[in-house]
């Protein structure tokens, strides 16, 4: 078991993302219903008293490393598409973002993908957050496609219908990296899911 380590160096927002983070792997391992706050305090080398000082409950938590995850995915997609001036190199960026993040925090994905699963049988109002995260993707998927048929590079499919079939391909194909399905490499993977989506909506 990890002792706690002395936090004088640590700001609060340094915890915090040691907490999100050691939330994400106990979370995505363990399992919502299995996975304790003491396993996440250990993880993260903070007595268990220290969680509660940034969270409420378990459920506060789990919510947080979520929308934590999200929000970051989105800022370094954001950031990469900006970069591009293109549909092509916009959508490229958009897919190759998702290929990295997973490569470095598969953890989060995992706990993602279930919750977004999970997501189409409840009923409730509590998920509104990461609702609002997940739609903006494709409202941002929407206007680079609407662009790009503007400028001539697409044809004229229907951009939010396409923006959502964009990221359900994507999704599935993440999914079968993290479930070990698929034996090429991750560029292979990219590569091949850029090319098919492209060649479906380019003019």
């Amino acid at each position: 078991m990890k002792k706690p380590r002395s936090n004088d160096a640590k700001t609060p927002a340094d915890r915090e993302g040691e907490i999100l983070d050691a939330a994400r792997c106990i979370f995505s391992r363990r399992g919502f219903e299995a996975a304790t706050i003491q396993e996440v305090a250990e993880a993260a080398g903070i007595a268990k008293g220290t969680v509660y000082l940034y969270f409420k409950s378990k459920d506060e938590l789990y919510a947080a490393a979520l929308t934590r995850g999200l929000e970051e995915l989105h800022e370094e997609s954001a950031a990469a598409m900006a970069r591009e001036s293109t549909a092509a190199g916009k959508l490229r960026a958009f897919i190759a973002t998702r290929f990295s993040y997973l490569e470095r925090h598969n953890e989060f994905f995992r706990i993602y993908f279930v919750e977004l699963g999970h997501s189409l049988i409840r009923t409730e109002g509590k998920d509104a957050a990461k609702e609002r995260l997940y739609r903006s993707q494709a409202e941002v998927l929407a206007k680079v496609i609407e662009n790009g048929i503007a400028a001539g590079e697409l044809r004229p499919v229907r951009p939010a219908m396409t923006a959502l079939m964009v990221l359900d391909l994507t999704r599935s194909t993440l999914v079968h990296r993290l479930r070990g399905w698929s034996k090429a490499t991750a560029a292979e993977d990219e590569a091949h899911l850029f090319d098919l989506l492209w060649k479906g909506i380019e003019r």
